[in-house]
């Protein structure tokens, strides 16, 4: 137990993993297609992103996270 509470680590990230019975349906592309391949990321902006990030690298949760999705077909 003692070497789990040592363990030291640089940012942090929580992993839902989901299997769904269909491809997601967005409402700003409907139907299927490549854009239903590969990372989408949800969030207002970049620069969102970018401060969501400094609070993991400051060693603090995030105040604001964003979504990263990934889609395998």
């Amino acid at each position: 137990m003692q070497g789990v509470r040592r363990y030291t680590y640089r940012g942090s990230s929580g992993k839902v993993n989901l299997a769904l019975d269909a491809a997601p349906e967005l409402a700003c592309l409907p139907g299927t297609g490549r854009h239903l391949a590969g990372a989408i990321s949800i969030s207002p902006s970049v620069d969102y992103i970018e401060r969501a990030y400094d609070d993991a690298k400051y060693g603090r949760f995030s105040r604001q996270p964003y979504i990263d999705v990934i889609i395998r077909r």
